[in-house]
């Protein structure tokens, strides 16, 4: 009986895994409910009217910081709008543009420094220009600015100085005008190349004057001339290639004198008086073109009329009156002014005279006897 009573009642069910296992049920909510509870969460909180007033007038700042380009306190306004209204779009775009705008800033201001210390003046300006341009009102870009314009400005002048010189071929005003370039930025090309070019033709223009009195010392004036007129043409204001070119031009002055002396001597045919000034032409100037000429003509004249006068005499010891005069008239038609051969030439005419008088009279005494 007991047994089938206790078939006869239904079976209990069986004891679940959880409470089997002794741990806590899991009382997570379904995941609509979750989803609700999220987005509760998540929700902004609602502002008071003082809040919203006070978020508005932030953006309205920001804004209009944005505009005027002051990015640092558009940072500040957006920042403080987030802390209002974490989610606001405008307030997030508003930061984002001024970080990237101070970050493009410290980077223009950290290269035109750079520059600086590199004392490159126009790049530290353009960079500095640059960084103006982002935000103007930039205290440490303003004053860096200022300074970086000083020096353009002097590098600009010390430049068109040296430009001016170069024009003018003023050397010397073009080395020290690149020389206080140079010291203000030592990179700088275009002085550089200005300093060698100035360096270059003051170094031929010391060149020619060296040149001039090696060929003064050796009276070759025309040579020292030529090189006095380059030094004085690559450097007009050299300060003794002027007064070394009029040195070398009288001195040709004073040769030509003399050549001309010459010349006219040898058309006069005073040979004696060519040959002296062409001679003391050739002490002034050895390589004087026509004073060797006149000179050579001059010796061979007196040469010729010493030889005749030396026969001449020579007739005249003799008593060779007639040959005596012959070579006398001879040496005369080469000299005409020579008083030597116009003594031979007296004394051998005297003579034949007296010589055909005496025959004239010694004829007619005959005749009348």
């Amino acid at each position: 009986d007991d047994e089938a009573a206790a078939a006869a009642q239904p079976a209990s069910p069986a004891p679940e895994p959880e409470k089997a296992a002794g741990r806590p049920r899991d009382k997570t909510p379904p995941a609509k409910a979750r989803s609700k509870t999220a987005q509760t969460a998540a929700a902004p909180a609602v502002l008071s009217a003082q809040q919203q007033q006070l978020l508005k007038r932030l953006l309205a700042e920001a804004k209009r910081s944005a505009r005027h380009k002051r990015w640092s306190e558009t940072q500040n306004s957006a920042q403080l709008a987030l802390e209002l209204a974490p989610r606001n779009r405008e307030a997030r775009t508003l930061l984002k543009l001024a970080k990237h705008k101070l970050s493009q800033l410290t980077r223009r201001l950290a290269a035109a420094m750079t520059h600086v210390e590199k004392q490159r003046w126009r790049q530290a300006d353009a960079e500095a220009r640059a960084g103006l341009a982002i935000q103007p009102s930039h205290a440490a870009t303003r004053s860096l600015r200022r300074a970086t314009a000083l020096a353009v400005r002097r590098l600009a002048r010390q430049l068109a100085l040296s430009r001016q010189g170069k024009r003018k071929r003023h050397w010397r005003r073009v080395l020290r005008a690149t020389g206080a370039a140079l010291r203000i930025e030592p990179t700088h090309q275009e002085a550089g190349r200005l300093a060698e070019q100035a360096r270059a033709n003051l170094e031929q223009a010391a060149a020619r004057v060296k040149s001039f009195h090696a060929h003064a010392d050796a009276r070759r004036w025309r040579k020292a001339l030529a090189a006095a007129r380059e030094a004085a043409k690559i450097d007009p204001r050299h300060p003794v290639a002027r007064k070394l070119a009029g040195q070398a031009q009288r001195k040709l002055q004073i040769a030509d004198r003399y050549a001309a002396r010459a010349r006219r001597g040898v058309k006069q045919r005073r040979w004696s008086f060519a040959r002296d000034n062409a001679v003391a032409a050739r002490v002034v100037d050895p390589a004087h073109p026509r004073a060797d000429d006149y000179n050579r003509k001059a010796e061979a004249s007196i040469s010729r009329v010493e030889r005749l006068l030396t026969q001449a005499q020579k007739a005249v010891k003799q008593h060779q009156w007639q040959r005596a005069g012959q070579q006398a008239g001879a040496a005369l038609r080469i000299d005409p002014a020579n008083r030597e051969a116009q003594a031979v030439k007296s004394l051998a005419t005297s003579e034949l005279r007296r010589r055909r008088a005496k025959r004239v009279a010694a004829t007619r005494g005959r005749t009348k006897g």
